[in-house]
Parts: C-alpha cells; structure tokens; sequence
C-alpha cells in the first residue's frame, strides 16, 4: 500500500511537499521507504491518488475552491523513484479537471461548468478511479449542503464523470 498525506506535516519546512509511505501488507508494517510529492502551491491538497502499475501512481491534486474561484483541480502521473532536478517525484499532467472538452454539451445550461469546455470545479473533488482503456471515473463529494459549485446558493449533487485520458480533455455521458 502506498498511503500519502492530503496536506503537509506539520513540521514539514517545505508546505509543498506531501510525502507518500509504503506499508507492505505481509508484514503489516510501514518498511521506511518515501517518496516526496510536490502540489503546485502551498495549499493545494491530495485528494487521492491510485496505482495504475507497479511503481506508476496517478495522483488527484486540487484546492479548496468551488466554481469559477478553483483553479486546481488536476490528475497528475508520477513514478515511484523517478525525480525531477528538486529530489520530489517527477510529475505529469494527465488531466485538468477545469478544462475537458464536452463536444456534446453534457450537461449544458445545468449551471457553472456545463457546456464546453466543461469544467468539474468542486471543492472536493477526491475520488479517481482507473476503469481501463484509457478511461478515468472522477467524483466529487459535495460536503451537503455546504458547497455550491453549480449554482451559488444550492447545494451541489454528488457528481460523476468519465474521462477518457487518451482523448486527454474528453468527458462521456453515463
């Protein structure tokens, strides 16, 4: 298992860096060995993060803002060891959430976000789930009644969308 924290330790000089542990499962224990993730900007938080191969992980970066106040809400791929110049893992953009092409209008006229480009701009965006093929399942959980990315006032709905990470931007209706 490879647990990583949502913010960073409090000790942590560096209010970028989200470390990643590995726990192996036989021995139930933590085996000491880390990696550094680094987040785009001092507040940004992991929302989750998956394995996608036996050292490649894709990793949910967003913020803490909902609607046309977010501006992070991305799927990153990293590699287990692999590291940019700084010493943190290296990163790269799979998919960013506030910019997927919606050819077909999905949801047009259903609030902020809807039409295309769409955008899936929700304070908690934190569910990534791989299906295969390319294909990516993203949700939200909406914290009811207290977000209202949609539309100001109203308590958004817990949303789920597919994206197809080979079209890169592609959302698919379901």
């Amino acid at each position: 298992l490879y647990p990583i924290v949502e913010n960073r330790l409090l000790d942590d000089p560096d209010p970028r860096r989200r470390l990643i542990a590995e726990f192996d499962t036989k021995t139930k224990r933590y085996t000491g060995r880390t990696w550094a993730y680094r987040v785009d900007t001092d507040v940004n938080l992991v929302g989750d993060a998956q394995l996608v191969g036996r050292t490649k992980m894709l990793v949910l970066e967003r913020d803490n803002f909902d609607g046309e106040a977010a501006v992070t809400k991305r799927v990153y791929e990293v590699e287990l060891g692999k590291n940019d110049r700084s010493g943190q893992l290296a990163k790269k953009l799979v998919v960013d959430l506030l910019k997927l092409d919606n050819p077909g209008d999905i949801g047009e006229g259903d609030g902020w976000g809807t039409g295309d480009p769409f955008s899936f701009g929700f304070v908690s965006v934190e569910t990534i789930v791989p299906l295969g093929n390319g294909k990516l399942l993203v949700a939200n959980d909406n914290n009811y009644p207290g977000n209202a990315a949609r539309n100001p006032g109203t308590p958004d709905d817990t949303e789920m969308i597919i994206v197809d990470m080979k079209a890169k931007t592609r959302v698919e209706a379901r």
